[in-house]
């Protein structure tokens, strides 16, 4: 029989922690745009990812895939070389290779609340007869988190429970084993199918900002149409939101967040207006509080608000981008909300290569890893802007239109794009959650089984130690004692697929049903 030892932490006592070699995991992106139509070329040959690098953007060649990206922002997860391991697309997790789901990945089940026969993702055929799955609004916003543990990443994204988007968005996850699939392949092996946060949120207004310990995670979610924010802290579990109200605040029915390199200060734009607001956060206690406000000066004709902003990798400018024009905001000004410095203005007779009615311009601007800032293009135009000198006092910050060119037609957004950067925060007093460990070992067998799960007798563990076990969309399943699975659990009639084993409420362990 095949034993699998895995590893039961006991947790004894609290000491600020940081993890290092993450650096890479949010350095790529996926994009990708059909254009329109219906044509086979266009629309399963149009995709790549972006590599921010430290020497600048790095395009991959075409990728094919029968899992169409379409319009919104699709997250992905990199390894320690910053190689794509893992892409969002919405309906499905994609392996990075194949752009075929992982093991457990299909999420195109999922219905809606509010409208039970809406569904998030729809299947149409290609002009080659081929299938291609097209999610709808359900990947804006995502991003992977990850405390070192490989076998236990974080999805979080976003679910709209009914066609009106705005009306509709919830805030859901699921948990990853980069190990856990058949031949140690990555495995989805928890599902929430209910909202982890049961409030409806500003579609795309999704972040996360490291805790001060620089391992654990803060999740900020603005609520819609209030000037409420929720802080949701990420140690290995899910604990209830820290409430934050903003007053004379009012969030807007969509908004994009920046967060400021020492995760210190939030920036938040209501897309399609003019207001923005920079709030002040406690990377302890997860509190939000006002720290300036602001109002962009729409200065070209037929400009609509805000697409989004940015902070410079020093912290001291915000960079705000709309439609046709880049602002610099200092945030040492007294005059904070007057004191702006035009950047760039969208020069639309430098761009001939696609005739739309606006023939293109500025959607979100965003940081590299090399100290730059890039603005995308909307409209599907395939070029790339730069603002060399972030931190230099404008309007010389060294900006260039059409920086870079890509072979395939961008998506309308760049995703979230999380700071594994941020380590701890220097000085902080604030005790943490991160814990040393001492291991027992926990040994399951037969794994995979078909019949029987059981563990081999370990000292000091009674029949008082609670046991739980959940299948693969966290439903509890079984719940008895340590003592259960020592004597052999009876997993004979159970569905075939990934169960979680949960000692004391602490994951500990996993195993595969197979029939």
């Amino acid at each position: 029989m095949k034993k699998v030892i895995v590893r039961f932490i006991i947790l004894l006592f609290i000491c600020p922690l940081s993890i290092k070699g993450q650096e890479h995991i949010s350095r790529n992106f996926i994009c990708g745009y059909y254009g329109g139509g219906n044509s086979y070329d266009s629309m399963q040959y149009n995709f790549g990812f972006v590599d921010r690098r430290d020497t600048g953007l790095y395009f991959s060649k075409k990728i094919k895939s029968n899992y169409d990206i379409d319009f919104s922002q699709t997250s992905t997860y990199s390894d320690s070389s910053g190689k794509p391991i893992l892409v969002w697309q919405g309906c499905a997790l994609l392996d990075a290779g194949t752009m075929q789901p992982i093991f457990n990945g299909d999420f195109s089940d999922t219905k809606g609340v509010n409208h039970p026969v809406w569904k998030f993702c729809l299947k149409e055929k290609w002009s080659n007869g081929e299938d291609v799955v097209r999610e709808y609004r359900g990947t804006q916003g995502a991003f992977f988190l990850d405390r070192g543990d490989p076998h236990s990443i974080l999805l979080v994204y976003y679910r709209c429970l009914s066609i009106n988007i705005t009306d509709s968005v919830h805030l859901y996850t699921a948990t990853i084993d980069l190990s856990g699939g058949p031949g140690g392949t990555p495995a989805v092996v928890e599902k929430s199918y209910k909202p982890v946060l049961d409030h409806n949120l500003v579609p795309l207004a999704l972040n996360a900002v490291r805790h001060a310990n620089g391992k654990d995670w803060w999740i900020l979610a603005p609520e819609l149409r209030s000037n409420r924010w929720y802080s949701i802290l990420y140690d290995g579990e899910l604990h209830d939101p820290v409430l934050s109200k903003i007053e004379g605040w009012f969030n807007h029915s969509e908004g994009t967040i920046s967060v400021s390199p020492d995760g210190q200060k939030i920036g938040y734009v209501c897309t399609g207006l003019k207001d923005f607001i920079i709030l002040n956060f406690d990377r302890c206690t997860g509190d939000l509080s006002p720290y300036k406000e602001g109002s962009f000066p729409l200065l070209s004709p037929g400009n609509m608000g805000v697409t989004s902003g940015v902070f410079a990798p020093g912290g001291r400018f915000f960079y705000l981008a709309s439609k046709f024009d880049i602002f610099q905001f200092d945030l040492e000004s007294d005059v904070f909300d007057d004191d702006w410095i035009p950047i760039a203005t969208f020069d639309t007779a430098q761009v001939t290569e696609y005739p739309f009615f606006y023939k293109g311009y500025f959607s979100t601007i965003f940081s590299g890893n090399d100290g730059h800032l890039y603005v995308w293009s909307f409209y599907s135009l395939r070029y790339i802007h730069r603002i060399a000198f972030p931190d230099r006092l404008g309007p010389s910050v060294g900006w260039k239109q059409d920086y870079y060119r890509m072979e395939v037609h961008p998506s309308h957004f760049v995703p979230t794009l999380i700071d594994y950067n941020m380590g701890p925060l220097p000085g902080s007093p604030c005790i943490t959650k991160t814990k040393s460990s001492q291991n027992k070992e926990f040994i399951l067998y037969p794994n995979p089984t078909s019949d029987i799960i059981r563990t081999e007798s370990m000292v000091n563990y009674h029949d008082n130690v609670s046991l739980k076990i959940f299948n693969n969309i966290g439903k509890e399943v079984y719940s008895g004692t340590l003592r259960d699975l020592v004597k052999g659990i009876v997993v004979r009639s159970w569905r075939s697929g990934i169960y979680l084993i949960k000692v004391d409420n602490q994951q500990v362990a996993k195993f595969i049903k197979v029939d």
